[in-house]
């Protein structure tokens, strides 16, 4: 290897500033690491055995809920966890380690089984998962996860199809608990409701306006106490906030798709269609109505009745909020883009991610495995519905 090392007598005349530079380290060159006098790795395997030592002893009963928490999802066996216990904290720290990859390797491949082996999932992220001890001594897991919009479309469908599709993806948010309608964010916000109230008391007191003049009589009428104007700097903010209205009164879920069916209703509903209706239940919806089927079977055996005792929203690190908001739900309404992409604004501008916290002291370890595959199912769900909609390509 070449090799450049400057002598003394030119290192010094190098320049003709007051200062001169010393005599190289030794062996030190420009394409040569220099020689430390220290093994580099004996230096890492230090410092790492030093940190997993300390997070062992801060984290112990974390470590062993986790452990504990493999072990009931089947991903570890006693034998293990004895042999480990035995040979001392690294062996039971390593279990630990490959327990929280085993988890979310699990999970993962039950979202991939019921979205389709053979199908693409490369933008489909895994769940992240992290440990936590907080100062009143009890262990946490921290469940994250990156935001995601699939705006499907529904409205082309027969009525009972898409209603059943809607009431599917309505269990699915609702009960398994993971991602979020769009209509969820008019319902949550009051001031949507209040500006179609003023909105519509408006209209009906002035049929023969368009929105302009709607929109300057508005703006211009001091009196008039507005949640509307309280936000307009101009009557062209009106005009375009009258048009986003029209949309959702003119579009709603309930007139669109009807009251949401419950799963016995569902699975009535497809039965009839195989006896008696072979042209909806030739639809390839029927794949993803069928595994929500099979979900809502495999959940009526959980013992998870109350699940906010186990997952909560939360703020990690002060930025955080619910895990719902890891993926947006659309059914093809033309106002959904406008609600999720205000959403999703307010999320980023604020920093936040979509967070949950599991309570996983060992009482509550089979309700979080119940949990977790609650989450794996329905992430899976919405995949599906995503290729189903989309194609097997969809990314």
């Amino acid at each position: 290897m070449l090799s450049v090392q400057l002598a003394e007598s030119a290192a010094t005349a190098a320049s003709d500033y007051e200062y001169r530079p010393d005599h190289f380290a030794n062996d030190l060159t420009l394409f040569k690491q220099p020689r430390l006098g220290v093994s580099l790795d004996g230096l890492l395997d230090a410092i790492r055995y030093r940190k997993d030592f300390t997070d062992f002893e801060q984290n112990k009963s974390g470590i062993a809920s986790i452990i504990l928490l493999a072990h009931n999802m089947g991903l570890v066996s006693e034998q293990e966890i004895d042999r480990c216990v035995t040979d001392g904290w690294r062996e039971i720290y390593f279990l630990y380690r490959s327990s929280m990859k085993s988890i979310v390797e699990y999970l993962g491949n039950e979202s991939g089984m019921i979205a389709g082996e053979k199908a693409k999932h490369d933008s489909y992220e895994s769940l992240r998962m992290s440990l936590a001890i907080e100062k009143t001594g009890g262990a946490y897991i921290y469940l994250s996860a990156g935001m995601r919009y699939s705006q499907f479309y529904l409205v082309d469908l027969n009525d009972e199809l898409r209603r059943v599709i809607y009431s599917c993806f309505n269990w699915i948010v609702n009960e398994l608990g993971f991602g979020i309608l769009a209509n969820d964010f008019v319902g949550a916000s009051a001031s949507i409701y209040e500006e179609m109230d003023d909105y519509k008391r408006y209209r009906e007191q002035h049929p023969e306006l368009n929105r302009e003049e709607l929109a300057e009589l508005m703006f211009n009428n001091e009196d008039h106490d507005s949640i509307l104007v309280d936000f307009a700097e101009e009557p062209e903010y009106l005009i375009e906030r009258f048009e986003f209205l029209d949309l959702i009164l003119a579009n709603s879920v309930e007139s669109q798709f009807g009251t949401v069916m419950s799963m016995d209703e569902i699975r009535a509903a497809v039965i009839r269609w195989r006896r008696s209706e072979p042209e909806t239940f030739s639809s390839s919806w029927v794949g993803f109505i069928n595994q929500t089927i099979r979900a809502w079977k495999w959940f009526r055996r959980c013992t998870l009745f109350d699940q906010s005792k186990i997952m909560e929203g939360c703020e990690y690190g002060g930025a955080g909020v619910s895990l719902h908001y890891a993926h947006f739900v659309g059914l093809g309404l033309p106002w959904e883009d406008a609600v999720v992409d205000d959403a999703a604004q307010n999320i980023y501008e604020a920093g936040d991610v979509p967070i949950a916290k599991l309570n996983i002291k060992p009482v509550a370890i089979p309700q979080v495995a119940e949990k977790f595959m609650m989450l794996a199912k329905a992430r899976g769900l919405l995949r599906l519905a995503e290729i189903t909609n989309f194609g097997e390509d969809s990314e």
